[in-house]
């Protein structure tokens, strides 16, 4: 694809972020949400396309835009008045975006991480540029999607393959990658959020300390993905994905020790019975899908269990998360990830409001 074709996608890019921004502008906060969102979209699919010849260093640029509409989109829906990157900021990265063909400047915000979809994508195209199967790049799941609600007769994955096989042990070949915590080999930037203070309401935080696994050296870049979900398996607005840094490996366990602040506060959390799913992910390099992350097991905290400051030991359970298991009610065809005493130790920390 010619370079033509760069300088036209480039401006479609500033064409969507410019109706956000104005719709942003004019308090239009549901339709600014769309436009950005679909600008990430954009980008991903631009990724996604391999004749569409962008630069590593046009990608990463793309990439911190993708994170500051996601961002922006989720502060304009904010009703407590905090904003993390400001109108004022987006409104910068217009003309930047029209000499992108041509030059690629710093980014001027600071983002709170970045797209691991979109960072997998820059990373498949780097390889493939330096040696692997050209016009061959992964396909992940959109940045943008909801997760689905899925069922109890899905919860393997659908992906043909044994979780019992060896899953990448480090030097098991050529395909091995480092383990326990290596940031930077595989696995892109955590995109763990800030702490969120809630004036009147109170903020929760998940400090996500150790899982017992056995033989916990096996999994390459472990780190875990934390969401909030409605009754029916439904993503809900200000619970999106957050990722931790990979955690390291010990004897028993994949100890992380880290904090995930939601951004909905527990008020809400209760009053709407969202629930929190935390899944344990770790690169399978010889996954027969081209999406090689994969989702060992997962964990739940339902809302009264965010009712005082505690640690507790949650089940883990194999496989894919049944995010609406609260709806099916079919527990009994949930299963345990190895022995009984394995668990995933969290602390619940409550940031109460201020009481002046």
């Amino acid at each position: 694809m010619s370079r033509v074709e760069i300088v036209n996608r480039i401006l479609l890019f500033r064409d969507t972020l410019s109706r956000a921004i104005t719709f942003d502008s004019w308090g239009q906060v549901l339709e600014a949400e769309v436009e950005y969102m679909r600008l990430t979209k954009l980008i991903q699919e631009s990724f996604s396309d391999v004749k569409l010849p962008f630069a590593e260093h046009q990608m990463k640029f793309l990439n911190k835009l993708a994170m500051a509409c996601q961002t922006r989109a989720r502060d304009a829906q904010d009703l407590s008045g905090e904003r993390e990157i400001m109108l004022s900021q987006m409104q910068t990265l217009v003309p930047m975006i029209d000499n992108l063909h041509s030059e690629t400047p710093p980014f001027p915000i600071d983002v709170p991480g970045l797209i691991r979809d979109l960072q997998s994508l820059i990373a498949a195209r780097k390889n493939s540029t330096v040696g692997g199967d050209k016009g061959e790049v992964d396909t992940m799941r959109s940045p943008t999607s909801v997760v689905s609600g899925a069922t109890e007769d899905d919860e393997d994955g659908g992906d043909g393959e044994d979780d019992d096989d060896e899953m990448g042990r480090a030097g098991a070949g050529p395909d091995s990658a480092p383990t326990g915590g290596s940031a930077g080999a595989i696995g892109p930037a955590p995109t763990l959020r800030p702490k969120k203070h809630f004036p009147s309401h109170t903020g929760i935080t998940i400090r996500v300390e150790r899982i017992c696994l056995k033989d916990p050296e096996q999994y390459i870049e472990p780190f875990l993905t934390v969401r909030l979900c409605d009754e029916m398996g439904k993503a809900v607005r200000g619970g999106e994905a957050q990722d931790t840094a990979p955690g390291k490996s010990q004897p028993d366990a994949v100890a992380f020790n880290q904090d995930v602040h939601l951004q909905i506060p527990y008020e809400e959390i209760s009053k709407w019975g969202f629930a929190v799913f935390i899944e344990f992910m770790y690169y399978k390099p010889k996954s027969k899908k081209k999406d090689k992350m994969k989702c060992l097991c997962w964990s739940m905290l339902e809302p009264d269990e965010l009712h005082q400051n505690k640690t507790l030991p949650l089940e883990i359970y194999a496989k894919k998360p049944v995010y609406n298991i609260r709806h099916t009610q079919n527990y009994s065809k949930l299963k345990l990830q190895g022995a009984n005493e394995q668990y995933l130790y969290v602390t619940v920390i409550r940031h109460e409001p201020d009481k002046s």
